[in-house]
């Protein structure tokens, strides 16, 4: 019952981090590698790689 302490914490932040992360793919008004479908299927495929390699690839400076 220990590892519970550590396991709903991370399950939590995970799941606000997939949250963020589709929800600015969505938003975003075009992308330049994948189609915002293709970036939501790597973002949910990948926990967290995706997600980074999305904002690592598609976010531009200043966009934030």
């Amino acid at each position: 019952m220990a590892y519970l302490k550590i396991i709903v914490p991370l399950i939590l932040v995970g799941g606000i981090y997939l949250f963020w992360t589709i929800n600015d793919i969505c938003r975003i008004s075009r992308t330049h590698y994948l189609p915002k479908w293709g970036w939501i299927v790597v973002t949910l495929l990948a926990i967290p790689v995706g997600g980074i390699a999305y904002y690592l690839l598609e976010r531009r400076e200043g966009s934030w």
